[in-house]
């Protein structure tokens, strides 16, 4: 079974997709009916927003990416796990 997805959302809540994403970016300029139908729509379908897909969509995707080239050396788990801790 697929995760459902914002137009998963809007369709059960009869709304644009635009409208699913100003629900979930809690903006004022939402009708209270409209809210509750994509809430309710949200609840319904157990749907989280995709962070991947927000990535995508935004300019950041609140990620870091490490090459490491020696995979014997016990330096880099020390490493690793520093910037884990400090990213975290």
């Amino acid at each position: 079974m697929r995760r459902p997805t914002i137009y998963d959302v809007a369709e059960r809540a009869g709304v644009s997709k635009s409208l699913v994403s100003l629900v979930l970016r809690g903006s004022p300029k939402v009708s209270a009916e409209k809210r509750e139908a994509v809430l309710a729509a949200i609840s319904d379908l157990d749907y989280t927003p995709s962070r991947l897909a927000a990535g995508l969509a935004g300019t950041r995707t609140r990620s870091v990416g490490v090459v490491i080239d020696d995979f014997s050396n016990l330096w880099f788990v020390e490493a690793l796990a520093g910037l884990r801790a400090s990213l975290g």
